[in-house]
């Protein structure tokens, strides 16, 4: 089964795909952020640079609006796609589930052959501040992590504002609990499929 995970900067979706992957037996998780990483910064990093008119990568660039990821997105996602449909194969062969997780998901052509999608999603402000915390946390460069940087992150990976859905979404508003009970009832389905 595989499970697609998304949600904008900020909302939880890693720690619910985190818990979903810790919850069910024999599940893997693909952190596709992970596969973006590599195409932009190495792969297609010089197809991106032209296309930005950049001398060199200036990442905060492809996060302007959605018609900056859209332009991104559209030099590397085939390759993205074909790069996390081979984890897929490979990990089905081992786990009976295999969970994808990223923002930009249901942009990508995997999305559609989930067997079940999640979209996690939180108030702006909430996301804001996690957000905010996370990159002064990581001590994260490239200016990151000024306000008005956070806030064009968080609106251009707002997806469902965009028309992209998903089957179950959970609201990560309130306490940890309040979020992985939601998840729990998510589980129970995936469980008895």
């Amino acid at each position: 089964m595989l499970i697609g995970i998304t949600g904008s900067s900020g909302s939880g979706k890693s720690t619910v795909s985190n818990y979903i992957e810790e919850k069910l037996n024999n599940a893997k998780l693909i952190t596709v952020d992970d596969i973006m990483k590599s195409n932009v910064r190495v792969k297609y990093r010089k197809e991106i640079q032209e296309a930005f008119n950049q001398d060199e990568l200036d990442p905060i660039a492809l996060f302007q609006n959605i018609d900056t990821v859209n332009k991104w997105l559209d030099i590397c996602k085939d390759n993205m796609d074909l790069e996390i449909e081979e984890l897929v194969d490979e990990y089905s062969k081992t786990y009976d589930y295999v969970l994808a997780d990223y923002v930009f998901l249901p942009m990508l052509g995997v999305w559609d052959k989930c067997d079940m999608t999640i979209n996690v999603k939180a108030d702006k402000n909430i996301q804001f501040n996690r957000l905010k915390q996370r990159l002064i946390d990581s001590h994260h460069t490239h200016n990151w992590t000024g306000d008005d940087t956070i806030r064009k992150r968080i609106e251009c990976s707002v997806l469902d504002e965009y028309g992209y859905n998903a089957q179950h979404t959970v609201y990560n508003n309130g306490t940890l609990d309040e979020l992985l009970n939601q998840v729990d009832n998510i589980l129970i389905e995936i469980k008895e499929n």
